[in-house]
Protein backbone atom coordinates (compact mmCIF):
# COMPACT_ATOMS: atom_id res chain seq x y z
CA UNK A 1 0.00 0.00 0.00
CA UNK A 2 1.73 3.24 -1.27
CA UNK A 3 -0.01 5.55 1.13
CA UNK A 4 0.80 3.51 4.54
CA UNK A 5 4.07 1.65 3.04
CA UNK A 6 2.45 -1.60 4.71
CA UNK A 7 3.15 -4.85 3.06
CA UNK A 8 -0.26 -6.32 1.39
CA UNK A 9 0.92 -9.84 0.16
CA UNK A 10 3.95 -12.09 -0.39
CA UNK A 11 4.43 -13.83 -3.65
CA UNK A 12 6.75 -16.94 -2.93
CA UNK A 13 7.53 -19.42 -5.81
CA UNK A 14 10.88 -18.50 -7.29
CA UNK A 15 13.94 -20.55 -6.25
CA UNK A 16 16.55 -17.54 -6.60
CA UNK A 17 16.90 -13.85 -7.02
CA UNK A 18 14.17 -11.83 -8.53
CA UNK A 19 15.40 -9.86 -11.08
CA UNK A 20 12.89 -8.19 -12.89
CA UNK A 21 8.81 -7.63 -12.63
CA UNK A 22 6.34 -5.90 -15.15
CA UNK A 23 2.50 -5.56 -14.76
CA UNK A 24 -0.27 -6.27 -18.00
CA UNK A 25 -2.56 -3.33 -18.29
CA UNK A 26 -5.59 -3.44 -16.78
CA UNK A 27 -8.45 -5.45 -17.26
CA UNK A 28 -5.91 -8.06 -18.80
CA UNK A 29 -8.32 -11.11 -20.02
CA UNK A 30 -5.32 -13.57 -19.51
CA UNK A 31 -5.40 -14.34 -16.01
CA UNK A 32 -2.39 -12.43 -14.30
CA UNK A 33 -1.72 -9.29 -13.05
CA UNK A 34 2.03 -9.68 -12.56
CA UNK A 35 5.05 -11.10 -14.01
CA UNK A 36 8.52 -11.47 -12.50
CA UNK A 37 11.98 -13.08 -14.12
CA UNK A 38 14.62 -15.13 -11.80
CA UNK A 39 17.84 -16.23 -11.66
CA UNK A 40 16.31 -19.97 -11.49
CA UNK A 41 15.83 -19.53 -15.10
CA UNK A 42 11.98 -19.06 -14.94
CA UNK A 43 9.30 -16.44 -15.38
CA UNK A 44 5.86 -16.58 -13.55
CA UNK A 45 2.53 -15.69 -13.61
CA UNK A 46 1.15 -14.30 -10.75
CA UNK A 47 -2.73 -13.70 -9.76
CA UNK A 48 -1.93 -10.76 -6.68
CA UNK A 49 -4.92 -11.00 -5.17
CA UNK A 50 -5.05 -15.27 -4.29
CA UNK A 51 -1.16 -14.78 -4.05
CA UNK A 52 -0.68 -17.81 -6.16
CA UNK A 53 1.21 -18.54 -9.26
CA UNK A 54 -0.82 -19.04 -12.58
CA UNK A 55 2.16 -19.91 -15.19
CA UNK A 56 5.61 -20.77 -15.33
CA UNK A 57 7.32 -19.84 -18.45
CA UNK A 58 10.57 -21.74 -18.77
CA UNK A 59 13.33 -22.50 -21.82
CA UNK A 60 16.93 -19.94 -21.18
CA UNK A 61 19.67 -21.83 -20.16
CA UNK A 62 20.74 -19.15 -17.31
CA UNK A 63 19.08 -16.66 -15.28
CA UNK A 64 15.97 -14.21 -16.62
CA UNK A 65 17.25 -10.15 -16.13
CA UNK A 66 14.58 -8.62 -17.67
CA UNK A 67 10.49 -9.60 -18.44
CA UNK A 68 8.26 -6.88 -20.39
CA UNK A 69 4.60 -7.25 -21.53
CA UNK A 70 2.97 -5.72 -24.60
CA UNK A 71 0.56 -3.83 -23.44
CA UNK A 72 -1.29 -4.01 -27.10
CA UNK A 73 -1.56 -7.70 -26.53
CA UNK A 74 -0.82 -8.42 -22.55
CA UNK A 75 -0.82 -12.62 -24.33
CA UNK A 76 3.05 -11.58 -25.44
CA UNK A 77 5.76 -11.65 -22.78
CA UNK A 78 9.41 -10.85 -23.86
CA UNK A 79 12.27 -11.73 -21.60
CA UNK A 80 16.22 -11.05 -21.82
CA UNK A 81 18.82 -13.74 -19.58
CA UNK A 82 22.01 -14.27 -19.40
CA UNK A 83 22.18 -16.66 -21.82
CA UNK A 84 22.91 -13.75 -24.61
CA UNK A 85 19.07 -14.36 -25.88
CA UNK A 86 16.34 -12.95 -25.91
CA UNK A 87 12.81 -14.93 -26.07
CA UNK A 88 8.99 -14.15 -26.99
CA UNK A 89 6.63 -15.96 -25.02
CA UNK A 90 3.00 -17.15 -25.05
CA UNK A 91 1.26 -16.65 -21.52
CA UNK A 92 -1.74 -18.47 -22.32
CA UNK A 93 0.11 -21.37 -23.80
CA UNK A 94 3.18 -21.22 -20.98
CA UNK A 95 5.34 -21.99 -23.72
CA UNK A 96 8.12 -20.17 -25.70
CA UNK A 97 7.09 -18.51 -29.83
CA UNK A 98 10.46 -17.38 -30.55
CA UNK A 99 14.20 -17.37 -29.09
CA UNK A 100 16.19 -14.35 -30.52
CA UNK A 101 20.13 -15.01 -30.85
CA UNK A 102 22.47 -12.35 -32.04
CA UNK A 103 23.87 -10.46 -29.01
CA UNK A 104 27.50 -11.66 -28.10
CA UNK A 105 26.67 -11.05 -24.00
CA UNK A 106 23.91 -11.03 -21.72
CA UNK A 107 20.81 -9.07 -22.11
CA UNK A 108 20.20 -7.17 -19.41
CA UNK A 109 17.66 -4.70 -20.44
CA UNK A 110 14.34 -5.74 -22.71
CA UNK A 111 11.49 -3.17 -23.90
CA UNK A 112 7.81 -3.50 -25.83
CA UNK A 113 7.10 -0.53 -28.05
CA UNK A 114 3.78 1.37 -27.41
CA UNK A 115 2.27 -0.67 -31.12
CA UNK A 116 3.26 -3.43 -29.65
CA UNK A 117 5.22 -3.94 -32.73
CA UNK A 118 8.52 -4.39 -31.59
CA UNK A 119 11.08 -5.35 -28.85
CA UNK A 120 14.50 -3.92 -27.97
CA UNK A 121 16.98 -5.61 -25.93
CA UNK A 122 20.14 -4.29 -24.68
CA UNK A 123 22.87 -6.16 -23.54
CA UNK A 124 26.70 -6.04 -21.74
CA UNK A 125 28.41 -6.19 -25.42
CA UNK A 126 27.07 -2.77 -26.03
CA UNK A 127 24.56 -2.79 -28.56
CA UNK A 128 20.97 -2.77 -29.04
CA UNK A 129 18.75 -4.67 -31.39
CA UNK A 130 15.52 -4.19 -32.64
CA UNK A 131 13.10 -7.30 -33.60
CA UNK A 132 9.94 -7.51 -35.32
CA UNK A 133 7.74 -8.87 -32.41
CA UNK A 134 5.49 -10.95 -35.03
CA UNK A 135 8.42 -12.51 -36.89
CA UNK A 136 11.20 -12.67 -34.90
CA UNK A 137 13.57 -11.12 -37.26
CA UNK A 138 16.02 -8.26 -35.94
CA UNK A 139 15.07 -5.00 -37.75
CA UNK A 140 17.91 -2.95 -36.63
CA UNK A 141 21.43 -3.00 -34.34
CA UNK A 142 22.22 0.23 -32.66
CA UNK A 143 25.57 1.24 -31.01
CA UNK A 144 27.90 -2.25 -32.48
CA UNK A 145 30.90 -0.64 -31.91
CA UNK A 146 33.95 -0.87 -29.97
CA UNK A 147 33.91 0.74 -26.97
CA UNK A 148 30.06 1.85 -26.75
CA UNK A 149 29.72 0.92 -23.14
CA UNK A 150 27.22 -1.49 -21.38
CA UNK A 151 23.79 -0.99 -21.23
CA UNK A 152 21.73 -1.61 -18.11
CA UNK A 153 18.61 -0.29 -19.04
CA UNK A 154 16.48 0.91 -21.46
CA UNK A 155 12.50 1.81 -22.53
CA UNK A 156 10.23 2.88 -25.69
CA UNK A 157 8.41 5.88 -25.24
CA UNK A 158 4.65 5.44 -24.44
CA UNK A 159 3.89 8.32 -26.96
CA UNK A 160 6.03 7.79 -29.88
CA UNK A 161 6.92 4.62 -31.54
CA UNK A 162 10.38 4.51 -32.47
CA UNK A 163 11.87 6.60 -29.34
CA UNK A 164 13.83 4.81 -27.02
CA UNK A 165 16.04 5.95 -24.01
CA UNK A 166 18.89 4.14 -22.71
CA UNK A 167 20.92 3.85 -18.96
CA UNK A 168 24.62 3.27 -19.51
CA UNK A 169 27.60 2.72 -17.56
CA UNK A 170 29.10 5.59 -19.16
CA UNK A 171 27.23 7.68 -16.65
CA UNK A 172 24.64 9.30 -19.44
CA UNK A 173 21.42 8.28 -20.14
CA UNK A 174 20.46 8.19 -24.56
CA UNK A 175 17.62 8.88 -26.55
CA UNK A 176 17.61 7.24 -29.68
CA UNK A 177 15.67 7.19 -32.57
CA UNK A 178 15.70 3.21 -33.52
CA UNK A 179 14.01 3.67 -36.89
CA UNK A 180 15.06 2.07 -39.87
CA UNK A 181 17.89 -0.82 -40.49
CA UNK A 182 20.92 1.38 -40.47
CA UNK A 183 21.65 1.73 -37.07
CA UNK A 184 19.28 4.30 -35.56
CA UNK A 185 20.27 7.94 -34.85
CA UNK A 186 21.49 9.29 -31.32
CA UNK A 187 19.40 12.06 -30.47
CA UNK A 188 20.14 13.45 -27.58
CA UNK A 189 22.25 12.31 -24.49
CA UNK A 190 21.64 13.67 -20.69
CA UNK A 191 24.33 14.21 -18.60
CA UNK A 192 24.36 14.47 -14.21
CA UNK A 193 24.88 11.23 -13.40
CA UNK A 194 28.53 11.05 -11.55
CA UNK A 195 28.29 6.98 -12.18
CA UNK A 196 26.40 4.30 -14.24
CA UNK A 197 22.65 4.75 -15.32
CA UNK A 198 20.83 1.47 -13.65
CA UNK A 199 17.07 2.21 -14.73
CA UNK A 200 15.41 4.88 -16.99
CA UNK A 201 11.76 5.28 -17.79
CA UNK A 202 9.76 7.29 -19.27
CA UNK A 203 7.08 9.37 -17.59
CA UNK A 204 3.10 8.43 -18.93
CA UNK A 205 2.61 10.77 -21.28
CA UNK A 206 6.12 10.73 -22.81
CA UNK A 207 7.25 14.18 -22.28
CA UNK A 208 9.46 13.50 -18.63
CA UNK A 209 12.07 11.07 -18.08
CA UNK A 210 13.27 9.58 -14.28
CA UNK A 211 16.80 7.55 -14.01
CA UNK A 212 18.87 6.01 -11.30
CA UNK A 213 21.92 5.75 -10.90
CA UNK A 214 24.93 3.73 -9.45
CA UNK A 215 25.51 6.92 -7.37
CA UNK A 216 22.73 6.73 -5.55
CA UNK A 217 20.63 9.24 -7.11
CA UNK A 218 17.35 10.18 -9.02
CA UNK A 219 17.59 12.39 -11.39
CA UNK A 220 14.21 13.88 -13.44
CA UNK A 221 14.47 15.34 -17.21
CA UNK A 222 12.96 16.90 -19.89
CA UNK A 223 12.47 14.55 -23.11
CA UNK A 224 12.37 17.56 -25.49
CA UNK A 225 14.95 19.45 -24.21
CA UNK A 226 17.46 17.09 -22.45
CA UNK A 227 17.40 19.66 -19.74
CA UNK A 228 17.64 18.11 -15.85
CA UNK A 229 14.85 19.26 -14.39
CA UNK A 230 14.92 17.56 -10.49
CA UNK A 231 17.87 15.66 -8.52
CA UNK A 232 16.47 13.60 -5.88
CA UNK A 233 18.82 12.01 -3.41
CA UNK A 234 17.68 9.83 -0.09
CA UNK A 235 19.19 6.58 -0.98
CA UNK A 236 22.22 5.11 0.57
CA UNK A 237 23.11 2.80 -2.21
CA UNK A 238 22.72 2.16 -5.68
CA UNK A 239 19.14 2.93 -7.53
CA UNK A 240 18.37 -0.40 -9.35
CA UNK A 241 14.74 0.39 -10.46
CA UNK A 242 12.34 3.55 -11.12
CA UNK A 243 9.07 3.92 -11.96
CA UNK A 244 6.35 6.88 -12.61
CA UNK A 245 3.12 6.23 -10.32
CA UNK A 246 -0.07 6.84 -12.85
CA UNK A 247 -0.68 10.38 -12.18
CA UNK A 248 3.14 11.02 -13.21
CA UNK A 249 3.17 13.72 -10.38
CA UNK A 250 5.11 10.86 -7.97
CA UNK A 251 8.04 8.35 -8.95
CA UNK A 252 9.09 5.43 -7.21
CA UNK A 253 12.67 4.24 -7.09
CA UNK A 254 13.97 0.61 -5.50
CA UNK A 255 17.63 0.67 -4.12
CA UNK A 256 20.25 -1.68 -2.54
CA UNK A 257 19.66 0.09 0.59
CA UNK A 258 16.55 -2.57 0.77
CA UNK A 259 14.34 0.81 0.72
CA UNK A 260 11.71 1.70 -1.55
CA UNK A 261 11.17 5.47 -1.91
CA UNK A 262 8.20 7.31 -3.30
CA UNK A 263 8.91 10.62 -4.43
CA UNK A 264 6.97 14.14 -5.82
CA UNK A 265 7.80 15.69 -9.11
CA UNK A 266 4.87 17.89 -9.86
CA UNK A 267 5.95 21.03 -10.89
Amino acid sequence: DTSTGKCLKKLSSHKNVVTSLCCPPAGNPYGYDLCSGSVDKSIRLWNVENAKCVGKLKGHRHGITSVCVSHVNPNIICSGSTDATAAIWDARANKRVRQLVGHKESIDACSISADGEMLCSASEDGSLRVWELSTGQCLNTLRNFSGAGWIYSCDFSPAKRNLLCVGTHNHIVELWDVSGTTGGKLLNTFKGHRDAVMSVKFSNSGSKLISGGMDNELRFWDVASGKNIGRLQGHSNMVSSVAFMPSDEEVVSGSRDHTVKIWSVSD
